[in-house]
Formats: structure tokens, C-alpha cells, sequence
């Protein structure tokens, strides 16, 4: 009797979705779990595979749901700067309080990352992914972190050198935009074309194509570009509050809308203290965006005097009024632990501005920082500290090696995402009647 009842259910449930509860409390339950358990939950039937893939609602909703309600801060990516064919690997990292420290774990193996040296052009993930780019190909991918997949972008093969990519999210599409500025660094200013590739679900795929801006016909786009000296930091576009910002040469940082795809009326100037400098790189922190000195930092234990580098960070609350606000500066020789004196960093960059502590130290924010070096670093301002919370060596990162001359980043921030890169075999197999 009990086996005619099991078979009787078994074969009740055996259909599309396996759970009699509504479709719409089925994606309520499942837009509170981790990717992990996700992932897991794609084999479970089509439906819950068509939802966690392919339903941009779902996506949305679950992403949203993680960010409001997840205690924890983003997650950090790690990439060795040793060698070509080196992994990705992932660390949480907590507030001081926690512990103990959650292990590093080895999110993309080297044999499904293509070849030559891969590099983020962004030091965050743009609604979960992540825009990398190979030197020496000028290849491009996007790349997700959450669910392992990476491909490639189409058209980027034969880009020439001076073409500058950002990464971009449409709330109102619940799509990525790709904008990429194609020039000639023969002559400055030089004469460009500004391309869009939006992300659609089953895209992108070779049949992919840029396109000009929607709104070019309204808002024309600036048409002469300024390129600096040869630097890969002025390669890429900074995304913040909805809007793609590209910094030229001559220091100006124009804006582009991702969900009009219009351009400012006109082009933002860096603070007064920098416009006559070209060390300086756009960054967010804390929801606004900021500028940076980038002074490469090369100290060594030896006879002569060490140089002694300043990072001074500057933050606009209010990028259409123009205004600028200095928010710290550091002398790198004063702040760094005497124990790590001999550190080198060729790059160096602030990704990230956080508070912890009680209620009282909240409003105290901290500035993370990510150097070539592997190591990740914490500044206080209110007290003038730094604080090395992450090396490569300590935690068993592949095998350490002399990062000095590394002029790349080799790590980053994600949020965790199910947002699609592209159609994947599994996708197509799934898919199938």
C-alpha cells in the first residue's frame, strides 16, 4: 500500500517542476539562497534550470534579495601575477570580529582561462561580472565569478591597441552594455567611434554585432580623443550610478548613460590640484565617484634613500556640479608596517570604502586598497594606520614568487550574481523540447 502511495506521488510530481507549491512561492524561496545551492538546484528539472539561467526576473530579484540582506562584503578574486597560466581563486574577507578567517578557495582553473596574461580592466564587478582583458591579443571576456563562466567578447580579436572598454548595467533592461571607444593613437587628438554591444540573454554569440550608440543622433558623441602616454589604466571605463565615465588623456572624464546611451553635455574636469598631472585614475568608493594618484610605490631595503610616494584620493558627491573633495592622503613610507618596509608595488589602487566596529565607529569609514603584489591592504584616515589584511603568501596562494615588477591588477571585488555571460552549451542542451 505504501509503495502504490510513493509511486503515485512519485509519478504526480515527475512533471516540468517536481514541487507542488506555486511557481511564484518556488522562486521566493529560491531567490534566498546562495549560488552555490543554486547551481546545485539546476539539475533538479527544466523549470528550475529555465529559472536560475535564463529568467533575468529571477536573476534581478536574487541578486537584489543577496545584496539587501547578505552580511557579509563583497568577495575578493585573486589572480597570482607569476605566470600566463595561473588560476583564479576567491577569499571573504570579514570584519576583524569574525573569526575564524574563511579559507581561500580556487574558483577558475587554468585549463579553462584562455592563454597569455589575463588582467580585470575594473577593480569591481558591474552587477556580478567582470570585464578581462589579455595583453598582447587585446582579447576581451566577460567573466562571472559567481558561476564560473567566462566567454569571449565578438569583434575584439583585431581591435587596434588604443581602444578603451567599459562594462555597464540597464536597470530598466535588466542587461549589460559593452561600450568600447576605437581610435588611432597616430595623431592627438585623435578621430574615434564609439560602439555598443548589449547583452541579451543568448548573447553575446558570433552573430553579435557593435553598433553605434542609440542616441547618437541626438547627442552626438565626442569625436576627438586624447590619448597619454602608453598606459594600460587609461584603457578602461568606471561605472557608477548608471553611467559608463571614460577618462582621456588630457585628464577631461566624459560620461555615458548605459540605459539612454546619451553623453553629458559636457565633460567633467578633475580636481583643480590635478588637471596639469596624468598620474591620476577614476575609482568608487562608497557609492561616488573618486580619483587617485597612482605613484608607483618601490620601496626597498637599500643604502640610498627610499622614495616616499603619496596617494592622495579625491571624491565628487555631485558629478554634474563639478565639485571635488579631498578625502585623505597617504605617504606610503610613514603608514606601511616596518615588517613589510620591503614591499614593491608597481600597482596600487583603492577598491573599496567600508565601516565596521560598533555603532559608534560606523561612521568611520576604512579604505581598502589592492596592489600587484597580491597583498591587500586596509587604511584607517581617522587614526592614520595601514593594515595588511591579505598576502598571497600567508594564505597558500599558488607559490609566492617576487611580484615586484607586476604592473597589472591581480585582484578585485564581485558580488554574487547569476547575470548570464552568454549561452553555454549546458543552456542549449536544456533548452531542448
Amino acid at each position: 500500500m505504501d509503495g502504490t502511495r510513493s509511486a503515485k506521488r512519485m509519478k504526480r510530481f515527475s512533471g516540468a517542476c517536481p514541487c507542488p507549491l506555486p511557481d511564484d512561492i518556488v522562486d521566493e524561496i529560491l531567490s534566498h539562497l546562495p549560488i552555490k545551492s543554486l547551481l546545485r538546484f539546476r539539475c533538479v528539472s527544466r523549470r528550475f534550470h529555465a529559472t536560475i539561467t535564463s529568467s533575468h526576473l529571477f536573476q534581478e530579484a536574487h541578486f537584489l534579495q543577496r545584496k539587501q540582506r547578505n552580511k557579509h562584503p563583497p568577495r575578493l578574486f585573486i589572480r597570482p601575477p607569476f605566470g600566463p597560466r595561473q588560476p583564479f581563486f576567491a577569499w571573504q574577507w570579514q570584519w576583524q570580529h569574525l573569526i575564524p578567517r574563511p579559507p581561500v578557495e580556487e574558483i577558475m582553473t587554468a585549463r579553462h582561462l584562455p592563454h597569455g596574461t589575463i588582467f580585470p580592466l575594473a577593480s569591481k564587478s558591474c552587477h556580478g561580472l567582470v570585464l578581462l582583458k589579455i595583453t598582447g591579443h587585446h582579447t576581451h571576456y566577460l567573466w562571472n565569478p559567481s558561476t564560473r563562466h567566462i566567454l569571449r567578447l565578438p569583434g575584439t580579436d583585431n581591435t587596434p591597441p588604443p581602444a578603451t572598454y567599459g562594462l555597464g548595467y540597464c536597470s530598466a533592461t535588466r542587461r549589460h552594455k559593452v561600450v568600447r571607444v576605437v581610435g588611432c593613437r597616430c595623431c592627438s587628438p585623435a578621430t574615434v567611434v564609439w560602439e555598443v554591444l548589449a547583452l541579451d540573454g543568448d548573447e553575446p554569440s558570433p552573430s553579435s554585432s557593435w553598433r553605434p550608440p542609440a542616441a547618437a543622433s541626438t547627442t552626438p558623441p565626442p569625436r576627438h580623443w586624447h590619448y597619454s602616454r602608453e598606459n594600460w589604466r587609461r584603457g578602461a571605463a568606471l561605472c557608477n550610478g548608471g553611467d559608463l565615465h571614460f577618462l582621456r588623456g588630457d585628464g577631461d572624464i566624459v560620461t555615458f548613460n548605459v540605459t539612454d546611451e546619451s553623453f553629458g553635455v559636457s565633460s567633467l574636469k578633475p580636481p583643480p590640484e590635478l588637471q596639469s598631472r596624468d598620474d591620476f585614475e577614476l575609482t568608487e568608493l562608497d557609492g561616488c565617484l573618486c580619483v587617485y594618484t597612482f605613484t608607483d610605490v618601490k620601496l626597498q631595503l637599500v643604502d640610498e634613500e627610499p622614495e616616499s610616494p603619496t596617494c592622495e584620493i579625491w571624491v565628487t558627491r555631485e558629478a554634474a556640479a563639478g565639485s571635488w573633495e579631498k578625502l585623505c592622503s597617504i605617504e606610503w613610507v610613514s603608514v606601511l608596517p616596518p615588517d613589510h618596509s620591503c614591499l614593491r608595488w608597481y600597482w596600487i589602487a583603492p577598491i573599496h570604502m567600508f565601516s565596521d566596529g560598533n555603532n559608534e565607529e560606523k561612521k568611520k569609514k576604512k579604505i581598502m586598497f589592492a596592489t600587484g603584489t597580491g597583498h591587500v591592504l586596509v587604511f584607517d584616515p581617522s587614526v592614520g594606520t595601514l593594515e595588511i589584511i591579505f598576502s598571497p603568501e600567508d594564505e597558500a596562494v599558488g607559490e609566492y614568487h617576487d611580484y615586484s615588477n607586476n604592473e597589472v591588477p591581480t585582484l578585485g571585488l564581485f558580488e554574487e550574481s547569476l547575470a548570464l555571460v552568454g549561452n553555454t552549451s549546458e543552456n542549449i542542451v536544456f533548452s531542448q523540447p
